[in-house]
Order: structure tokens, then sequence, then C-alpha cells
């Protein structure tokens, strides 16, 4: 099982104010929309790429469990579920 983790930037509720974020590469972002959320992360290599689906103008949807670390350092794994709900469930 491949573990990546990361740093939780922020979240953002669509996929409209997602386009209105400016990224440095690396930034990772929670879209929370029901229909179209997941786990973002920004790509300089793909600024100018906005296939509506998997990328937007560098934010590149990351597919997997992904798993951040809390300020008090407790960890937990997000996933998507069916239908683009966010599990965030403590590890």
């Amino acid at each position: 099982m491949k573990i990546t983790t990361k740093t939780i930037n922020y979240a953002v509720d669509t996929i409209e104010q997602l386009l209105l974020t400016d990224g440095v590469d690396n930034d990772t972002i929670i879209v929370t929309d029901e229909n179209r959320g997941g786990v973002f992360i920004f790509r300089d290599e793909n600024s100018q790429v906005n296939n509506g689906g998997t990328i937007f103008n560098g934010w590149t949807r990351l597919f997997g469990d992904i798993y951040t670390k809390s300020p008090n350092g407790t960890l937990y794994k997000i996933s998507v579920a069916d239908g683009g709900t966010l599990v965030v469930t403590a590890v």
C-alpha cells in the first residue's frame, strides 16, 4: 500500500472557489463539494491545464488515500467515497 502524507493547507466549498485560489507548487486543498469534491495538489507544470475533471489551472486531483497530521499530532486518513464524499478518519 502506498501512503501519501500531505499537509492540507485549507479547504474550499466548490471547484469555482478552487479556481480563484492561487497555488504554490505542492500546496494541498480539500474541495468539499458533494459532487466534484476531493483532494487537490498544486502542480506548477499543470498551471496552464484545465480539463474540467482532474486538473483545474494547476490544481491536480489526487487519487487514493491521503494522510495528514493535525497541529496536535493526530494522524488522519482522508478518502474520497463514492459520490465524491470526503471521509476523514483518525488513524
